[in-house]
């Protein structure tokens, strides 16, 4: 009887996914162009939309640059720029910008603008990731590859 009790009562205080709390229907796009020559600055953008069916407050998104990559520009500006700067040949490992406190209404989108200067690297595909958490949603991320040519 006490075990009961004492379930019910941890299960009464502890948030669900089924009491509502939880509020998914993020949706994360990225454009960049296809490809790009080594050593070139280029742009992408970051489009994120709240399609589910509430408010989403205190988001937090984390850009992961690629490897190779100096931040140059973030528009609007991130609360969080990447700790590297400087020669975008440093093997260093990635770094990142993180933009925090947002917040998205039902319906609403944002987006943002990242520029970056690319080192003198092999040929190859880079990788950019951004991922977005929030108190109600679970953390999610997009991944967009870029290829580098040399000419």
């Amino acid at each position: 009887m006490v075990s009961l009790i004492l379930m019910m009562t941890l299960m009464a205080f502890t948030p669900s996914a089924w009491s509502g709390e939880r509020c998914e229907g993020l949706v994360i796009r990225q454009g960049a162009p296809a490809t790009i020559k080594a050593g070139d600055k280029f742009t992408y953008a970051i489009r994120i939309q709240q399609a589910g069916p509430c408010d989403l407050k205190d988001l937090e998104i984390t850009d992961y640059l690629p490897q190779g990559a100096v931040w140059l520009e973030g528009n609007p500006r991130p609360e969080e720029l990447p700790l590297r700067e400087g020669d975008p040949n440093d093997p260093l490992p990635v770094s990142k910008a993180r933009w925090k406190g947002r917040v998205l209404q039902q319906g609403q989108g944002l987006e943002l603008g990242v520029t970056l200067q690319l080192g003198e690297q092999r040929p190859g595909w880079i990788r950019n990731t951004v991922c977005v958490t929030a108190p109600s949603i679970t953390r999610k991320c997009d991944v967009i590859e870029t290829f580098v040519r040399r000419e």
